[in-house]
């Protein structure tokens, strides 16, 4: 028996967009799951995408005609984003919130958050009603701390995740910074398909409220009333 230690394997991390399908899933897949927060986006003028990533939601409002900005941190998004005519910025979320630019009316976020220590959440918060127009309306999207595979796998699989922020947390967090919330839930389209799956999502609803098959997101829609 050898005594050498085995060799992992180099994650390959010069396919950015490859990485990314593998861990969320298609662009089209992305783009039909997200499809259904544009109705709290329908009434805005200018929308800020905070981790755009590939531009799902970007091209979502683009074909909406809704005017829309994406910021993301990965230089190799960014230039995706661009070939494909978005308008997108290579900036950190909080700097780029920091600045004296122009107000947005909707800002939308999709698994960005659970990357942020607690004191940048609640910075990156405080900036985003800074930056909302009075009315304007803030979604956030994250993994769900209520779904055992998520915190028994799926969140771990990140090694930039810092922690989960529960919807009864980002509620509070959100309240405090002047958002009236309009809705909140696990989002359905990412829970474990099927008959059986449906069966036991009915049972473990009654039986443990949602811990084994819920979504594997939460989502969570607030409007700035002050």
């Amino acid at each position: 028996m050898s005594n050498q230690t085995p060799l992992l394997e180099p994650v390959n991390v010069t396919e950015p967009e490859k990485a990314c399908e593998a861990f969320r899933g298609s662009e089209e897949e992305i783009k039909r799951r997200l499809r259904k927060y544009l109705e709290y986006f329908n009434a805005c003028q200018r929308v800020l995408d905070v981790g755009c990533g590939r531009g799902e939601f970007l091209e979502l409002l683009q074909e909406s005609h809704i005017s829309a900005h994406g910021i993301d941190m990965d230089a190799e998004m960014v230039n995706a984003c661009r070939k494909k005519g978005l308008d997108v910025s290579l900036a950190e979320a909080r700097d780029f919130l920091r600045t004296d630019g122009e107000a947005f009316d909707g800002i939308f976020c999709s698994q960005v958050i659970e990357h942020m220590s607690p004191q940048e959440a609640q910075d990156f918060l405080t900036l985003c009603s800074k930056r909302l127009k009075t009315g304007g309306v803030l979604v956030l999207i994250t993994l769900n701390p209520r779904n055992i595979r998520v915190m028994t796998n799926i969140f771990w699989l990140d090694l930039t995740h810092q922690r989960p922020y529960p919807l009864m947390l980002l509620e509070q967090m959100l309240a405090r910074r002047g958002f009236e919330i309009l809705v909140k839930g696990d989002d359905r389209d990412t829970a474990t398909k099927g008959k059986l799956p449906q069966i036991l999502r009915w049972v473990d609803k009654k039986l443990s409220k949602g811990i084994f098959f819920s979504g594997v997101d939460i989502f969570i829609v607030g409007k700035k009333y002050r």
